[in-house]
Order: C-alpha cells, then structure tokens, then sequence
C-alpha cells in the first residue's frame, strides 16, 4: 500500500478541518484556537470528485451546527467520515442520528489500550472508556469504526496490545500517525516524541500482529526504513483541504502537510516513503533515518575475547555506531564484540584519504566533533580544503587538531593571505602539517586579488608562506592553480618559494558540511 499522489480531477479522499476546537487539555499536536469557520465556507472548500471526506479538526462534534454542515455537504462528496475522540457517539441514539445524517464512517482517536495513558494524551478523563463505548454504537448504527492513533514515546512500546484491543474489539482498520512538533506537543516534543532508532521493534511487533489475524493497517508519515515490515504498510496521501476565511486562509501551516525533510532522495523508497518531516530533524537529526543500514547485519558473528593490554579499536570502515534499538539486540547477542563495538555490521573498504572542511562561522565543536567522527574511519590522509578555512577565528587550533587525530598525513589546502597575520604561537601550531597547497585564482596577480576580494592577497599569501617556510622546514609547500600561471607569475612564485609543487588540476574546495553525512561522501576510495 505505497503512497500516491493525488491529482485534480481524480476521485480521491480528502480531510476537511472544520473547526480548532479542542476538548481537553491535550499534549499531542491539536491545532490553535481560531474561530469556527462559516458553513458556506465550508462546503466552498470542498472541489468535486472526493471519494471519502472525513471533516477532522479539533474536535469536529464541538461545532453545534454539525448537522447541518452534515446535510450541506451530502451529496457533494461520495461519503462522509468523522475523525473525533468519540466522547459524544458514546451513546446509540447519537450514533444513529450521525448515520442518518450521512455519516458512513469515523475514525476514533484510540492512542492506547491503556486507560491512563490514553487520559494522558487526550486531557480527560474516562476517554478510553468513552472510544469503546463510541466503537459498540457505530457499529451498531452501521456505521464503519476505524482507529487512529498518534502514536507517542510512552506509547510505542505498547503498540502490539493496542492492535490487538483494535482487534477484540472488531474494528475494521486501524491507522498509526506520526506525532508533529505544533500545539502542545512542541513544547514537550523530547518527553511526548517517539525516537524511530527505537521504536522499529515494537512497531514490526504490532505490524506482525495485524497481518496475522487480517487487520488492516496503515502507517501515516512514518518512514518506512523505521522498521523492517513498514514500507509494506504505508498508507495512500489524503488531500488536505481549508476553508478561505479569516484567518483559515493562512492556516495551512498548522494544519497541513509538514514541511519534509531533505536528504531522504538516496533511498530507493524514496517515491512512496512519506520521509520524515523537518520538525523531527531539527529536534533529533537524520542519524536514526541515515543508518537504516544497520540493518546489514553478519549473521553469527563471533571473536575472541580479547587479551589484556592496550588495544587499537579498529576502523569504522563506512559503518555508523549503533543508534537502532534492532541493532544493540543484535550485539547484545553475541558472545563477544572483540573490541569492535561495530562487528555485527558488514565493514566497508577502508579509505585512503578523507576530506573535511569547515566555514567561518562554525562553531569548534561541531568541526572537532566531525573531524573525530572522520578520524574514526582510519585513513592514511586527511586533506583539509577550503577557499575561507583560515577565516575562522580559532583556524590555528582547528588545524593543529587535525594532526592529533592518528592521521599519518595532513594536507592543508587553502586561501593563505591570512597567513601573512598569524602570531609566532598561532605558526607554531601548524608545524605538524605533512604539506600546505596554496590555492591561486587566475592566470596572474590581478586575477587572484579580484576573486579574493581582497587587493594584495597574493603578495599576503607568499609572504604568510615564505615565513611558515622559514619556521618549519620539513613542511612541503605548494599551489593548487584552476588555471595555467602567466610566466610572471611562475617566476615570482619561484623565487619567492624555490621548488614548491605545482598542481595545475587542484582538489575541490568544499563548502562547510552540513552533517558528519555529507563528510562520508567526500570519502575518496
């Protein structure tokens, strides 16, 4: 049941949100108070060629025109559904009034199987009584109970029960829906926010169980590496639908599709996976969504015990540390990891050289985080490159890191005019460079100096280069040129340095990365 796209003309199902009224004090993601919109702004909101519209908010039973929004819209659509918490078709005479006006179906917000919990979620009281009560009366009205739950960090280990009430109490289909950071749940999107690097377990659990008995269940804006049974549950896209009034018509935010994360477009499912929305990657990071290959695991995998002394951990070699509560089971198996925290995953090729970078205004810690994370795979060279790297305020420090990380050979490959201003301490920090490769724009002097910005950049750099030279020696210098020099140029490059390199069809200069992901790209093998 991959994802489709919805097209204008074809019959499709559609939810229209009517109202942002709340029953409760919630803490998962309900919409903020706006003022009920107009019937006629309703029913204007509604195109033709809806199959099912299910008219959601809020709370839709909170409107007391309901009825006659009900009657408005029978005929416009194929059918009529109600996505609510139930509280008011706990009784069978309302549920057979909702059926009489239309009402083929409602989806029931049943977060949990458990009581408190689910009075938790909701903000009231009695309301898991108050979903089954709503679920015996539907159906004795006719009318077809769907559930739907939002599914929350101290819920999700309860998944699989929650599945099999849904069964006892013999709903037609049941719905699992990622929990949005809007309404309360922004506020507290650490403590309510389930972690997808730990609930694949539980959800494979509760997906085994719905297919086993025939239960038909989908999942709704969870991507589908969060376990390993999710990409043959993802459910079909509805089309979102707002009134045009007021303040409704700049409601979408709030109300519609999250805003997807990029990054996700390397996966073969990315054309059916919903990915995952940008308000989880700006909380919590890609690592839980980029390391689905943890699931690449050696099967039966065993060492040595290890000996006493001191021991090297070895490479990474392209795996990424356990961040799957899947993956710590399957170590957790094994008799011995032998030193290797990562020996249950597949290694890759170890790589021979490595390039990071970092811009101006990057903090040192997240460049020492990432130049630790890139130290990890082992390379025997690690090629710092970038036009602005000695613009950043702590550049020195920064370089002399790179030379402790158990790197044999760090090449430094950049802009040095900036060089031409380092004190004697702030030199003396790069003496255990292997090589320094001057980067030079154009054929001459006024060429460089235009593409720097910065009239006398070139003579700066020479003169921060002859006085590194002076200092350290064993350095190897050089100059990585996009273009042929001129002969002046050549000329005066030697005499100033004699016998530096020249390298006529330089590395790329790469722009500050974003994430220790985009670093793994730029391995060379």
């Amino acid at each position: 049941m991959a994802a489709v796209k919805v097209t204008v003309g074809q019959a499709h199902d559609a939810v229209l949100f009517v109202t942002a009224r709340t029953r409760g004090d919630s803490r998962l993601d309900d919409r903020d108070e706006l003022p009920d919109p107009s019937l006629a702004a309703l029913v204007a909101a509604v195109p033709e060629g809806v199959g099912t519209l299910w008219l959601d908010g809020g709370e839709p039973t909170l409107r007391p025109d309901l009825p006659a929004l009900l009657a408005a819209l029978e005929g416009r659509v194929g059918s009529l559904g109600l996505v609510t918490d139930g509280r008011l078709l706990a009784r069978e005479r309302t549920a057979h009034r909702l059926a009489a006006l239309g009402v083929a179906a409602v989806r029931l917000r049943v977060h949990t199987a458990r009581p408190d919990a689910q009075d938790w979620l909701t903000g009231q009281s009695k309301a898991l009584a108050a979903a089954l009560m709503a679920t015996a009366c539907c159906r004795k009205a006719g009318i077809e109970v769907q559930w739907q739950a939002t599914v929350t960090r101290p819920t999700q280990a309860h998944l699989a029960e929650w599945v099999q009430l849904a069964r006892r109490r013999e709903v037609g289909a049941v719905r699992l829906v990622r929990l949005t950071a809007r309404g309360a749940a922004a506020s507290q999107q650490v403590a309510v926010m389930p972690r997808l690097g730990l609930m694949g377990p539980d959800l494979d659990e509760a997906l085994a169980f719905a297919e086993r008995v025939g239960l038909a269940i989908t999942l709704h804006g969870i991507p589908a590496c969060t376990s390993r049974r999710a990409s043959a549950f993802l459910g079909t896209s509805e089309r979102v639908l707002l009134p045009r009034e007021g303040a409704w018509a700049f409601a979408g935010p709030r109300f519609g599709p999250v805003p997807q994360d990029a990054g996700c477009d390397r996966c073969s499912l990315h054309e059916a996976c919903p990915g995952i929305g940008r308000d989880y990657v700006r909380r919590f990071g890609r690592d839980e969504i980029d390391t689905a290959s943890d699931r690449r695991r050696r099967p039966g995998v065993t060492h040595t015990p290890l000996a006493g002394g001191e021991v090297e951990p070895p490479p990474r070699a392209g795996r990424t540390p356990p961040v799957r509560l899947g993956y710590v089971r399957a170590c957790a198996a094994l008799p011995s990891l032998g030193g290797d925290p990562l020996s249950a995953l597949v290694p890759g090729p170890v790589p021979d050289r490595i390039r990071a970078g970092w811009s101006p205004d990057e903090s040192t810690r997240e460049v020492r985080r990432r130049l630790v994370r890139l130290a990890q795979e082992r390379p025997q060279e690690l090629w710092v490159e970038g036009e602005h790297l000695l613009a950043h305020p702590e550049a020195a420090d920064l370089i002399r890191e790179t030379t402790r990380l158990s790197i044999p050979r760090v090449v430094l490959v950049t802009e040095c005019a900036a060089l031409a201003g380092f004190t004697s301490r702030q030199l003396r920090r790069l003496q255990k460079l292997a090589e320094v490769r001057a980067l030079v724009w154009g054929p001459d002097v006024a060429h460089h100096d235009a593409h720097v910005g910065t009239p006398g950049a070139l003579d700066a750099a020479l003169a921060g280069l002859a006085e590194l030279h002076a200092r350290h020696p064993r350095i190897l210098l050089g100059w990585s040129a996009r273009s042929p020099f001129s002969a002046e140029l050549t000329q005066r490059l030697e005499q100033t340095l004699p016998g530096a390199h020249m390298h006529h069809a330089p590395p790329h200069a790469p722009a500050a990365p974003v994430s220790a992901r985009e670093e793994d790209a730029r391995v060379v093998r």
